[in-house]
Protein backbone atom coordinates (compact mmCIF):
# COMPACT_ATOMS: atom_id res chain seq x y z
CA UNK A 1 0.00 0.00 0.00
CA UNK A 2 1.06 3.54 -0.67
CA UNK A 3 -0.76 6.22 1.11
CA UNK A 4 -0.33 9.40 -0.26
CA UNK A 5 -1.21 12.11 1.42
CA UNK A 6 -2.28 16.09 0.07
CA UNK A 7 -3.79 19.07 1.23
CA UNK A 8 -7.52 17.90 0.92
CA UNK A 9 -6.93 14.27 -0.57
CA UNK A 10 -6.00 11.13 0.57
CA UNK A 11 -4.80 8.63 -2.05
CA UNK A 12 -4.24 4.80 -1.63
CA UNK A 13 -2.58 2.91 -3.91
CA UNK A 14 -2.46 -0.86 -3.21
CA UNK A 15 -0.69 -3.26 -5.70
CA UNK A 16 -3.19 -6.33 -6.18
CA UNK A 17 0.15 -8.96 -7.45
CA UNK A 18 -1.04 -9.44 -10.59
CA UNK A 19 0.26 -6.12 -12.27
CA UNK A 20 -2.57 -4.12 -11.77
CA UNK A 21 -3.29 -1.55 -9.23
CA UNK A 22 -6.32 -0.59 -7.05
CA UNK A 23 -6.91 3.39 -6.41
CA UNK A 24 -8.59 5.28 -4.02
CA UNK A 25 -8.93 8.51 -3.11
CA UNK A 26 -11.28 10.62 -0.49
CA UNK A 27 -11.07 13.80 1.73
CA UNK A 28 -7.86 14.02 3.99
CA UNK A 29 -8.79 13.46 7.75
CA UNK A 30 -6.94 17.55 8.21
CA UNK A 31 -8.82 18.72 5.94
CA UNK A 32 -11.97 17.62 7.96
CA UNK A 33 -10.63 18.38 10.78
CA UNK A 34 -10.06 22.10 10.12
CA UNK A 35 -13.61 22.25 9.00
CA UNK A 36 -16.31 24.19 11.16
CA UNK A 37 -17.49 21.09 12.91
CA UNK A 38 -14.93 21.05 15.61
CA UNK A 39 -13.74 24.02 18.16
CA UNK A 40 -9.86 24.42 18.42
CA UNK A 41 -9.08 22.21 21.35
CA UNK A 42 -11.09 19.34 19.87
CA UNK A 43 -9.23 19.61 16.44
CA UNK A 44 -5.79 19.66 18.15
CA UNK A 45 -6.86 16.89 19.68
CA UNK A 46 -7.75 14.88 17.03
CA UNK A 47 -4.61 15.54 14.65
CA UNK A 48 -2.55 14.91 17.52
CA UNK A 49 -3.68 11.59 18.85
CA UNK A 50 -5.04 10.07 15.57
CA UNK A 51 -3.09 6.74 14.36
CA UNK A 52 -3.84 4.77 11.11
CA UNK A 53 -3.68 1.36 10.86
CA UNK A 54 -3.96 -1.14 8.15
CA UNK A 55 -5.11 -4.73 9.40
CA UNK A 56 -5.08 -7.40 6.38
CA UNK A 57 -6.77 -11.78 7.01
CA UNK A 58 -7.95 -14.16 5.56
CA UNK A 59 -11.27 -15.21 5.87
CA UNK A 60 -13.37 -18.25 4.08
CA UNK A 61 -11.07 -20.27 1.14
CA UNK A 62 -10.06 -17.46 -1.36
CA UNK A 63 -11.20 -14.16 0.37
CA UNK A 64 -8.84 -11.88 1.78
CA UNK A 65 -9.72 -9.14 4.20
CA UNK A 66 -8.26 -5.58 4.40
CA UNK A 67 -9.48 -3.60 7.25
CA UNK A 68 -8.66 0.41 8.05
CA UNK A 69 -8.69 1.57 11.62
CA UNK A 70 -8.25 5.07 13.07
CA UNK A 71 -7.11 4.90 17.02
CA UNK A 72 -6.88 7.49 19.47
CA UNK A 73 -5.01 5.73 22.43
CA UNK A 74 -5.17 6.20 26.03
CA UNK A 75 -1.40 6.35 27.58
CA UNK A 76 -2.10 2.79 29.45
CA UNK A 77 -2.99 1.73 25.79
CA UNK A 78 -0.58 2.81 23.79
CA UNK A 79 2.39 0.21 24.16
CA UNK A 80 1.55 -3.62 24.22
CA UNK A 81 2.22 -5.32 27.47
CA UNK A 82 4.39 -8.72 28.64
CA UNK A 83 1.77 -10.44 27.52
CA UNK A 84 1.49 -8.81 23.60
CA UNK A 85 -2.04 -6.79 24.89
CA UNK A 86 -3.14 -3.68 25.07
CA UNK A 87 -4.06 -2.48 28.38
CA UNK A 88 -6.87 -0.18 29.22
CA UNK A 89 -10.98 0.17 28.48
CA UNK A 90 -11.59 0.47 24.54
CA UNK A 91 -15.33 1.33 22.59
CA UNK A 92 -15.78 0.53 18.86
CA UNK A 93 -17.59 2.69 16.65
CA UNK A 94 -19.12 0.80 13.90
CA UNK A 95 -20.90 3.06 10.87
CA UNK A 96 -23.39 1.91 8.56
CA UNK A 97 -22.59 0.82 5.29
CA UNK A 98 -24.86 3.19 2.97
CA UNK A 99 -24.95 6.17 1.50
CA UNK A 100 -24.63 8.75 2.64
CA UNK A 101 -21.82 7.01 4.84
CA UNK A 102 -18.57 6.46 3.55
CA UNK A 103 -16.49 5.73 6.72
CA UNK A 104 -16.00 5.67 9.99
CA UNK A 105 -15.42 9.14 10.48
CA UNK A 106 -19.46 9.31 10.66
CA UNK A 107 -18.88 8.82 14.38
CA UNK A 108 -15.66 11.62 14.44
CA UNK A 109 -17.73 14.01 17.00
CA UNK A 110 -18.03 10.95 19.64
CA UNK A 111 -14.24 10.36 19.80
CA UNK A 112 -13.31 13.36 22.54
CA UNK A 113 -16.06 13.09 24.89
CA UNK A 114 -15.45 8.79 25.40
CA UNK A 115 -11.68 10.25 25.10
CA UNK A 116 -12.21 12.27 28.34
CA UNK A 117 -14.04 9.39 29.84
CA UNK A 118 -11.00 7.19 29.85
CA UNK A 119 -11.37 4.57 26.63
CA UNK A 120 -9.30 4.27 23.97
CA UNK A 121 -11.26 5.03 21.05
CA UNK A 122 -11.53 3.24 17.67
CA UNK A 123 -13.25 4.02 14.73
CA UNK A 124 -13.19 0.76 12.57
CA UNK A 125 -14.44 1.03 8.15
CA UNK A 126 -15.92 -2.01 7.53
CA UNK A 127 -15.24 -3.45 3.56
CA UNK A 128 -16.45 -1.64 1.22
CA UNK A 129 -16.67 1.77 3.99
CA UNK A 130 -13.38 4.09 3.90
CA UNK A 131 -10.11 2.27 3.01
CA UNK A 132 -11.39 -1.14 3.82
CA UNK A 133 -12.21 -4.13 1.18
CA UNK A 134 -11.74 -7.84 0.12
CA UNK A 135 -9.70 -8.90 -1.91
CA UNK A 136 -8.15 -5.62 -2.06
CA UNK A 137 -11.24 -3.77 -4.05
CA UNK A 138 -12.60 -0.86 -1.55
CA UNK A 139 -16.02 -0.79 -3.45
CA UNK A 140 -17.52 -4.80 -2.17
CA UNK A 141 -20.61 -5.15 -1.84
CA UNK A 142 -22.18 -5.72 1.41
CA UNK A 143 -23.59 -9.12 0.98
CA UNK A 144 -20.39 -10.57 -0.09
CA UNK A 145 -18.70 -10.51 3.44
CA UNK A 146 -22.38 -9.85 5.43
CA UNK A 147 -21.87 -13.67 7.33
CA UNK A 148 -18.54 -12.92 8.28
CA UNK A 149 -18.90 -9.45 9.73
CA UNK A 150 -18.79 -10.13 13.69
CA UNK A 151 -15.88 -12.39 12.84
CA UNK A 152 -13.82 -9.41 10.43
CA UNK A 153 -14.74 -6.90 13.72
CA UNK A 154 -12.59 -9.39 16.13
CA UNK A 155 -9.80 -10.19 14.00
CA UNK A 156 -9.34 -6.71 12.86
CA UNK A 157 -9.49 -5.39 16.40
CA UNK A 158 -7.36 -8.47 18.08
CA UNK A 159 -4.39 -7.39 14.94
CA UNK A 160 -4.21 -4.40 17.12
CA UNK A 161 -3.70 -6.70 20.29
CA UNK A 162 -7.20 -5.14 21.25
CA UNK A 163 -8.39 -8.37 23.99
CA UNK A 164 -12.04 -6.91 24.65
CA UNK A 165 -14.13 -4.18 23.73
CA UNK A 166 -17.39 -2.17 24.13
CA UNK A 167 -19.43 -1.36 20.63
CA UNK A 168 -21.55 1.61 19.15
CA UNK A 169 -23.06 0.91 15.89
CA UNK A 170 -25.00 2.38 13.52
CA UNK A 171 -27.94 1.15 10.92
CA UNK A 172 -26.90 -2.44 9.85
CA UNK A 173 -23.79 -2.60 11.79
CA UNK A 174 -25.98 -3.19 14.71
CA UNK A 175 -26.42 -6.35 13.65
CA UNK A 176 -22.57 -7.47 14.97
CA UNK A 177 -23.60 -6.80 18.13
CA UNK A 178 -26.43 -9.74 18.17
CA UNK A 179 -24.07 -12.03 16.13
CA UNK A 180 -21.46 -11.45 19.17
CA UNK A 181 -24.22 -12.57 21.30
CA UNK A 182 -25.07 -15.84 19.19
CA UNK A 183 -21.83 -17.02 18.49
CA UNK A 184 -20.40 -16.49 22.11
CA UNK A 185 -21.26 -16.74 25.55
CA UNK A 186 -20.89 -12.79 26.58
CA UNK A 187 -19.82 -12.31 30.58
CA UNK A 188 -18.45 -9.93 32.88
CA UNK A 189 -14.53 -11.46 32.08
CA UNK A 190 -13.79 -13.85 29.14
CA UNK A 191 -16.07 -12.80 25.88
CA UNK A 192 -14.06 -10.78 23.89
CA UNK A 193 -16.87 -7.86 23.55
CA UNK A 194 -17.59 -6.29 27.09
CA UNK A 195 -21.33 -6.71 28.33
CA UNK A 196 -22.55 -2.97 27.26
CA UNK A 197 -23.20 -1.51 24.25
CA UNK A 198 -24.90 1.04 22.30
CA UNK A 199 -27.22 1.17 19.05
CA UNK A 200 -28.15 3.79 16.76
CA UNK A 201 -31.35 3.29 14.57
CA UNK A 202 -30.80 -0.54 14.16
CA UNK A 203 -31.77 -2.80 11.18
CA UNK A 204 -32.06 -5.67 12.61
CA UNK A 205 -33.77 -8.48 10.55
CA UNK A 206 -33.99 -11.46 13.28
CA UNK A 207 -36.02 -14.15 11.57
CA UNK A 208 -33.05 -13.61 9.10
CA UNK A 209 -30.37 -13.94 11.75
CA UNK A 210 -31.65 -17.66 13.02
CA UNK A 211 -32.17 -18.23 9.50
CA UNK A 212 -30.32 -21.32 9.98
CA UNK A 213 -31.47 -22.98 13.23
CA UNK A 214 -34.95 -22.23 12.47
CA UNK A 215 -35.19 -22.48 8.36
CA UNK A 216 -37.77 -21.15 6.42
CA UNK A 217 -41.46 -21.03 8.01
CA UNK A 218 -42.95 -24.39 7.36
CA UNK A 219 -47.05 -24.25 5.83
CA UNK A 220 -50.00 -24.13 8.55
CA UNK A 221 -47.18 -23.80 11.13
CA UNK A 222 -46.30 -20.10 10.83
CA UNK A 223 -46.98 -19.69 14.90
CA UNK A 224 -45.25 -22.56 15.90
CA UNK A 225 -42.22 -21.07 14.06
CA UNK A 226 -42.42 -17.55 15.03
CA UNK A 227 -43.01 -18.20 18.50
CA UNK A 228 -39.55 -20.46 18.61
CA UNK A 229 -38.28 -17.26 16.48
CA UNK A 230 -38.62 -14.79 19.07
CA UNK A 231 -37.64 -17.22 22.04
CA UNK A 232 -34.16 -17.01 20.28
CA UNK A 233 -34.53 -13.21 20.18
CA UNK A 234 -35.32 -12.81 23.75
CA UNK A 235 -32.39 -14.76 24.59
CA UNK A 236 -29.87 -12.42 22.62
CA UNK A 237 -31.42 -9.56 24.43
CA UNK A 238 -30.66 -11.29 27.75
CA UNK A 239 -26.57 -11.54 26.96
CA UNK A 240 -26.19 -8.20 26.05
CA UNK A 241 -27.46 -5.04 28.17
CA UNK A 242 -27.39 -2.87 25.19
CA UNK A 243 -28.99 1.17 25.06
CA UNK A 244 -30.89 2.90 22.26
CA UNK A 245 -29.16 5.86 21.46
CA UNK A 246 -31.89 8.92 21.34
CA UNK A 247 -30.05 11.86 19.71
CA UNK A 248 -30.50 15.40 21.37
CA UNK A 249 -32.81 17.46 19.03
Amino acid sequence: MVPVLGKSQRTRIEFNGDETFTYFQRPAEDAIFNGELFKEKERQFLKRNMRLHNVSFPIGHQQTVQIELKSFWQKESMNLNRRGLREGRFVTLLSDQRPPIEDALAWVKLVWPLYKKGFSVLLLDLPGAGGSGVNADPHVSYELWEQEDFRIVESALRGLSVTRTHLIAFGRSCRIILKFAKHAQIDAWSSFVAKEHCWYQPDIDFFALFQEELGDCPPGHVQEWRLEAVKKQQHLFREVRWETWVPDA
